[in-house]
């Protein structure tokens, strides 16, 4: 009787990368160039040699991005980053606008994948907004056991209401209607 025993050809297995973009979501202002960075995972197995993946992006419509490198050598079971520089156009309107970069095994094209983040346009509002009291009148005294207390609000997104303060604690409810007032 003979044996013999076959053992299985362990081979290179590719896989598709990982890639994780961080921070998930930021915000900015239309105009602003915002940094992320671009993590890439080798998920080929061990008995893989290095891989070479190629980067690129894509962005919304008249946007621009740029990747501090476009290739990334990285060995198997191991990460490699990159930092990507996404900007807005001075006309875009506040909204979540999604972006993506896309890594693929150079030797191995059919190896690919992507990750996505989140670029918030939102307008910072720098127009202070306008608080007057009506009454009690500047210098006024006060007296008795109820006060009523009024005052303006104005700004230049809107006014949700207004809360009463005394040396910083509140003097009751915030009032959300136009004139405002508590008692």
């Amino acid at each position: 009787i003979q044996v013999a025993v076959t053992q299985p050809t362990i081979t290179c297995i590719h896989a598709n990368p990982t890639v994780i973009i961080t921070p998930t979501s930021q915000f900015g202002s239309a105009g602003t160039s915002l940094s992320y960075t671009v993590s890439i995972t080798n998920n080929d197995n061990s008995l893989c040699p290095l891989s070479s993946f190629l980067l690129s992006q894509t962005v919304p419509s008249g946007w621009t991005s740029s990747l501090s490198s476009s290739f990334l050598s990285i060995a198997p079971g191991t990460s490699g980053s990159v930092s990507s520089a996404i900007t807005s156009p001075g006309t875009a309107v506040d909204g979540f606008y999604d972006f993506s970069v896309i890594a693929t095994n150079a030797g191995y094209t059919s190896f690919t994948s992507s990750g996505t983040a989140t670029y918030v346009v939102s307008t910072i509002d720098t127009t202070p907004h306008a608080v007057s009291m009506t009454a009690p009148s500047n210098g006024a005294a006060v007296s008795g056991s109820s006060v009523t207390v009024s005052a303006t609000a104005s700004d230049n997104v809107g006014v949700v209401g207004v809360q009463f303060k005394l040396d910083g604690a509140n003097l009751g409810a915030e009032d959300t209607t136009a004139p405002y007032s508590i008692i």
